[in-house]
Parts: structure tokens; C-alpha cells; sequence
């Protein structure tokens, strides 16, 4: 029979082990962070269930179990279970508080973020300067990165993405400079592009030279902005970066590409993409937007810098990056494309979850340190 006193030891030792594990998981998935830790234990448990369960002589789909456990979880989390026929910028504020990966990619305890604003010609630009390294540096690395995110020019911010970007400081081994630009539907294409161009023209006004050790980065429409930048920066004759890298850019707003009906997308929906369109640009009719101000691939890629594409074929973007590589190709612009098979958008960003984004962050730091080197 058991009695109070055994009780009492059952009990603590329960507790004791559960705290342990608990340490224990923390430890294993360098988190404190509970809601990322269910995320990434709910994703371990789930790649385990495909390692079991997957049938082994399925030749449709041949991503790894891990990407398919992330896509389970990503397709239960509803971004995009949004009500369009609201108030718009409700809408927009709705979208940005779902648009947040902040749980799914946390900050290191080690990245060291500060803000920093930027002035020229009086205008005031803001963002932050991103360094994940052992000790805090004063100031930037000798190369850096100008990253613009994604989020339909509605949605995303430095806090939904510095541990993203602190990854890539620490791959890279590079300072990332995040500018928090205006965002639609209270601001539009292509008055967004100017925060962009203020921010080179601020940094170029501080070091003449520093175009020799810049390269620009961008995601979904932080990619189409990435390019409609060095189109501004060519036709006004500036000083050109050293390099741009775009993954599963969005650079076509008139939505003609195969693709953006193709494909379910894990990150965007037809409908969402069609209203995302209408409040970045404020046409109503999507044939206008063949304008090159608002749809970097109508543009020139004449007398860009080097390029380095990444694209899913899972994605409704993806017709997008295969237009800029055939039209980059054709302007005898150096491009590099990777294609990922059976991939979603922007599929590098989750690097924590599956190896596909890892290998494809590995390519492009291989890409990175060939053309600073050059």
C-alpha cells in the first residue's frame, strides 16, 4: 500500500523529470521559447510519423519528411483566413498580426539588433542593423546585405523576421541592414521604391565606394522591390551594388504568369494576391500593371549586377522567377538559378525545418563569397 510519504516522492520525481525534459528540450532546440518549442517538437514528432508511414515507392513527390511535416503544420495555421470585403487597412493590420514568424523563427540570444535611421536629401528612412557574432561589433561588417521582406507590400516587419535574418549575419558572416519601409495600403507602388533609394543614396552619401561591398537581398515582394530598386539605381546612374539575390520573387502585378493560378501555395492564395495587388497599386484593373515602376520584370535588367534566383515549382510565383532568368539571360546579365522541386514559396527562409532550405542558404554563400571575391 502506498503511502503519503511515497506519494510525496512520486510526485516530486514527476516533477523533477518533467523539469529536466523540460531543460532538456529547451537545450536541444536552443529555445526558451514555448510556443516555438511546441512548433518545432509538434514538427519533429510529425517528420518522424512520414518516416514511418510515407510509402516508399511514392515518386510524385520527393521532398524530404521534414518539408512535408512543415508543410502539415504551415497548412493548418491559416494566414490567410482573412475577410477582403472589410475596411482595407483593417484587413492589412489583421494580415500583419498572422504574418509573424517570429514563434516559427525566433531571434538568437546572441544576435545583436539596432536601430538605425537614415537621412537624405530630407528624407528619413528606418531600419535596423542585424549582426549575430560571438562578440557585439560597433559597426558593420566590411560587406553587407540590404534585405527587403516579403508580405504582398502589406504585411512583414523586423520583428516577424530577425531571426531569419540574424541566421543569415551568422552564415553569411555578414551585417544585415533591415529597412522597415512603408508598407500598402496606406502607402503604394511606387512611392515604396523611394524608401529603398533614400536608404542606398544615405548609405552611398556616407562611403562613396560602399556599392563595392553591398549586395541586395529580398524575398517574395521584397524581391520584386530588390529589383525595381537596382532598375532606379541604373536609370539614375548610381553606383551599382555588387550583387542581388531574390528568392521566389513577386515581380509581376498584372498576374499574368502561368503559375499564379496553377498552384495551392502555401503562402499565398489567389484571391489574397489579387487584393494584395489592388492596395500596393491602386488599380483596380490588373492590365495596368504591366507598368514597370510597379512590375519589375516589364523593366530592364540591362547593366545589372550579378544574380542569384531561387524559385519553388510549388508556388504561384514561380513564373515570375523563370521570366526574370530568361529576360536576365537575354540582357547578358550573370544569373544563377535554383529551382526547388515540389517546394513552396520562399521555401529557403524556413532553414530550421527541412534541408532543402539549408542546402539552397549554403548555395547562396557560396555565391556570395565568389562574387565579393571577384
Amino acid at each position: 500500500m502506498t503511502t503519503i510519504e511515497d506519494m510525496s516522492l512520486l510526485q516530486y520525481t514527476s516533477l523533477l523529470s518533467i523539469i529536466v525534459v523540460s531543460i532538456l528540450i529547451s537545450i536541444y532546440y536552443q529555445s526558451t521559447n514555448f510556443n516555438h518549442i511546441r512548433f518545432r517538437l509538434t514538427h519533429t514528432l510529425l517528420t518522424y510519423k512520414y518516416r514511418l508511414w510515407s510509402r516508399s515507392n511514392d515518386n510524385n513527390d520527393q521532398t524530404s519528411f521534414e518539408y512535408k511535416a512543415f508543410k502539415t503544420l504551415m497548412e493548418r495555421l491559416e494566414i490567410f483566413s482573412l475577410n477582403l470585403t472589410a475596411d482595407p487597412l483593417d484587413v492589412a493590420k489583421e494580415f500583419r498580426k498572422k504574418y509573424q514568424f517570429s514563434d516559427i523563427l525566433p531571434r538568437s540570444m546572441r544576435c545583436h539588433i539596432k536601430k538605425k535611421q537614415y537621412t537624405f536629401d530630407n528624407r528619413l528612412v528606418n531600419g535596423y542593423w542585424i549582426d549575430d557574432s560571438d562578440e557585439e561589433r560597433q559597426t558593420p561588417t566590411a560587406n553587407i546585405i540590404l534585405y527587403f521582406h516579403g508580405g504582398a507590400y502589406i504585411a512583414g516587419d523586423m520583428r516577424g523576421y530577425c531571426g531569419y535574418e540574424c541566421h543569415l549575419s551568422n552564415l553569411f558572416n555578414i551585417s544585415v541592414y533591415h529597412l522597415e519601409y512603408r508598407r500598402a495600403p496606406e502607402y503604394r507602388l511606387p512611392v515604396i521604391v523611394d524608401d529603398a533609394l533614400i536608404l542606398y543614396k544615405a548609405l552611398l552619401n556616407e562611403d562613396a565606394r560602399i556599392n563595392q561591398k553591398l549586395i541586395v537581398m529580398g524575398d517574395s515582394a521584397g524581391g520584386g522591390l530588390s529589383l525595381l530598386l537596382i532598375q532606379q539605381i541604373v536609370k539614375q546612374q548610381l553606383p551599382i551594388p555588387r550583387g542581388i539575390i531574390l528568392l521566389s520573387p513577386w515581380a509581376d502585378l498584372s498576374l499574368t504568369g502561368e503559375s499564379n493560378k496553377r498552384y495551392p501555395d502555401l503562402m499565398f492564395v489567389y484571391n489574397y494576391l489579387v487584393w494584395s495587388v489592388k492596395q500596393a497599386t491602386g488599380n483596380e484593373d490588373l492590365n495596368k500593371n504591366t507598368d514597370p515602376l510597379v512590375s519589375p520584370v516589364f523593366g530592364s535588367f540591362k547593366n545589372f549586377p550579378p544574380m542569384y534566383l531561387s524559385v519553388g515549382t510549388a508556388e504561384l510565383s514561380e513564373s515570375d522567377a523563370l521570366a526574370i532568368y530568361k529576360k536576365a539571360k537575354q540582357q547578358n546579365v550573370n544569373v544563377q538559378i535554383e529551382i526547388g522541386q515540389n517546394l513552396m514559396h520562399t521555401y529557403p527562409i524556413f532553414y530550421l525545418y527541412y534541408p532543402e532550405a539549408q542546402q539552397t542558404l549554403n548555395n547562396i554563400k557560396r555565391w556570395i563569397e565568389k562574387i565579393l571575391l571577384d
